[in-house]
């Protein structure tokens, strides 16, 4: 039942306490509880990530550049990322990968992706922009996972900075 307004009239100091005004009160209530979890489930966006890297001293044996442990239930919307300049380089691929996990255990990590995000050295152009595919399946978390991401592929001779946005709801 939606909520009512309660009269006044009807709750003036004296007057008994009916079952009519308990059963709009319960009715208000629950309308309000109802209207709240509404909220807590769809109510507004998540901001995990909005910066830039720098490639400098990346290492392959060393892929992850950013760890987040959720704080709170979201299903992760966006994974965009934007080069700045390629330093003239004309070939090679930069490839990245948002991953979740229970903990911090690197066999525990899974994409979210339906593929990774790649930028292709020989066809992007300084300053390109690019949003990964996200598999509806598998984008959720619940608090206390952890979300990273990867990059498993760098051109050589690349060490710029990249900007990457996670955006969650």
């Amino acid at each position: 039942m939606a909520f009512t307004s309660i009269n006044i009239d009807t709750i003036k100091v004296g007057d008994p306490i009916t079952k009519d005004i308990m059963d709009a009160i319960k009715y208000s209530l629950d309308d309000l509880d109802s209207r709240v979890s509404t909220l807590s489930v769809s109510g507004g966006s998540v901001y995990i990530l909005n910066g830039d890297f720098s490639l400098v001293g990346y290492s392959s044996s060393q892929q992850d550049i950013f760890y987040y442990k959720a704080k709170q239930d979201f299903s992760v919307n966006e994974f965009s990322v934007q080069l700045f300049s390629k330093q003239g380089i004309s070939s090679g691929d930069l490839v990245l990968d948002i991953q979740k996990s229970s903990d911090t255990n690197d066999s525990n990590f899974s994409s979210i992706l339906t593929t990774s995000l790649l930028f292709d050295f020989a066809v992007d152009g300084d300053y390109s922009f690019k949003s990964a595919s996200i598999d509806s399946g598998l984008n959720d978390l619940t608090s206390g996972q952890v979300l990273r991401i990867k990059v498993t592929g760098v051109p050589n001779g690349f060490y710029g900075k990249i900007l990457i946005n996670i955006g969650a709801q």
